[in-house]
């Protein structure tokens, strides 16, 4: 461990709010003079950035923790992120040789990681692939933590209060993450609705506004947002061309019941009826969602409703998870438990409606000529995002890779979608 340490490699898990702050480490990383490479390769730090969202997110990466102990015996091994925050004395006592710091102290980490490994050699000019910068779509984080209090959610204690930071700054970002070559930027939080600009009290609706008013951004892209906290200025803002459609509104369940007992504010009728509002503005939007199965108490009749309703809205994409017992939530306090064989029955079964969803969706534009960006090309292949979130291939074309166009869509089998190109922009400015 003492000596001289040149290279990092991450390993992240969670959310695109985990992989911000993974960016960022990297960023600061590099200018302590670190090389950073995959994760995998030979290394002298080796930084992992959990999840604590369910148990299986806590068993990811304690495996991950235990395999980067085993296979750098010599290296640092740094462990950040919400696990780390909410479970901080236990991973110090499972993992003594490793650093742990919650995520309060990802500005101590490179530091710290630096001090122990010792001087680090200066870093290579080149970006190897790793951080924004090297991304054709990157993320800017402009709100950290959240206030709701839902009975199934850990993620207030492992992130705190919801802060955000001012317009004036997220739009200088953002103009310089299209000046140095990004053709679509992708605006996350932890609570993404729960923005409220410090200089005004501008909501996220007007904050996309701003951005679009006053920057060249090719393409903007709204990550996850509540449907409680979808506002009208934003709803406004997926009518202009510049913003994908595209969203990600968690439901977690259809039934009022349970909803109310997961201390959700809406009901299934007001999800539904936002919904309408959204494709009544942008009929081509690609709707995502999470739900939750098993949840204590859930009956055949509340899951029933679930299932009804999700395939009533015809989601493009659908995460769905078993109810995960997290200590510290209210939920975690109520006896009427779902057993194992019936949650994971409801599971399989919410999951092949979801796969057929997604493929019904994508099936609409077969034949369609659609915005692409083109992101990485590999063994003769490059892979690309539509608007609407489709992700599609394209062969013998590698210079596409960083680059904006309209290509024409075609399904050629039921999980794979190829792209002819029609026409290639380079982004403003090149």
């Amino acid at each position: 461990m003492g000596r001289p340490a040149s290279t990092v490699a991450f390993k992240t898990f969670g959310c695109r709010v985990n992989q911000v702050d993974s960016d960022a480490l990297v960023r600061r990383f590099r200018e302590q003079g670190f090389a950073v490479v995959p994760f995998g390769a030979p290394a002298d730090a080796i930084v992992i950035n959990t999840c604590t969202v369910t148990h299986v997110a806590d068993r990811k990466a304690r495996g991950s923790i235990n395999r980067a102990l085993r296979d750098y015996p010599d290296a640092v091994v740094a462990i950040t992120g919400c696990y780390t925050t909410v479970q901080t004395a236990r991973l110090t006592e499972l993992f003594p040789r490793a650093e742990v710091f919650p995520i309060v102290e990802q500005d101590r980490l490179v530091m710290e990681i630096g001090r122990i490994a010792g001087e680090a050699a200066p870093a290579p000019t080149a970006m190897n692939g790793f951080g924004e910068a090297a991304r054709t779509r990157p993320m800017v984080k402009v709100q950290e933590g959240c206030d709701h209090v839902c009975a199934f959610c850990i993620v207030p204690r492992a992130r705190g209060r919801s802060r955000s930071r001012p317009a004036g700054e997220i739009v200088v970002r953002v103009r310089d993450l299209v000046a140095a070559g990004a053709v679509e930027v992708v605006v996350t939080g932890v609570s993404l609705g729960s923005y409220r600009c410090p200089d005004g009290d501008d909501r996220v609706g007007r904050l996309v506004g701003r951005i679009l008013a006053d920057t060249a951004v090719p393409r903007l892209r709204i990550s996850s947002i509540e449907p409680m906290d979808f506002d009208r200025d934003l709803l406004a803002a997926l009518g202009d061309s510049r913003v994908c459609p595209h969203l990600h509104l968690p439901l977690q369940s259809g039934s009022d019941r349970v909803l109310a007992a997961m201390r959700r504010p809406y009901t299934a009728a007001e999800y539904r009826v936002l919904v309408e509002s959204i494709k009544a503005v942008s009929p081509d939007v690609a709707i995502g969602t999470d739900v939750i199965v098993g949840f204590p108490g859930e009956t055949d009749d509340d899951y029933r409703a679930t299932r009804e309703l999700v395939e009533a809205v015809g989601f493009a994409s659908l995460h769905a998870f078993p109810y995960s017992r997290r200590e510290g939530t209210l939920a975690a306090l109520d006896a009427a438990r779902v057993g194992a064989e019936i949650r994971n029955a409801r599971l399989t079964e919410i999951l092949e409606l979801g796969e057929k969803l997604e493929q019904r969706y994508a099936e609409r534009f077969d034949g369609t000529e659609r915005e692409i960006v083109w992101e990485a090309a590999a063994d003769g292949v490059v892979s690309g995002l539509s608007d609407n979130y489709l992700r599609v291939e394209a062969t013998g074309a590698p210079e596409l890779a960083g680059r904006i166009g309209h290509a024409r869509i075609e399904l050629t089998g039921q999980s794979r979608l190829t792209a002819v190109p029609v026409a290639a922009t380079t982004p403003e400015g090149d």
